[in-house]
């Protein structure tokens, strides 16, 4: 799971869930309660988490942000992982 820089800063130091609207890109498939990586753009394992939904599930609203307006259009964002299931790394 990539995540964008906002995502990132939320889970490390704002200790947030993961929402959807924070993902870049899906890259493996999984399912409810799988254990996933979550990468930053470098490609960065910072944090991992238990899925709340399927990789198709988060996939559907990946990329369905109105640029312009800067809101969603017609998909919701929903919570990938909540912020008690997120396991944060210690920076090397």
């Amino acid at each position: 799971m990539v995540v964008d820089d906002g995502a990132q800063r939320a889970i490390a130091h704002g200790k947030a869930s993961l929402l959807s609207s924070g993902i870049v890109r899906v890259e493996n498939h999984f399912v409810p309660m799988d254990v996933v990586s979550i990468v930053d753009l470098t490609g960065r394992e910072f944090a991992r988490g238990i899925a709340n939904c399927t990789s198709e599930e988060a996939e559907q609203s990946v990329g369905s942000k109105d640029e312009a307006a800067g809101k969603r259009s017609g998909a919701k964002s929903r919570v990938v992982f909540t912020r008690d299931n997120i396991v944060l790394f210690e920076k090397s």
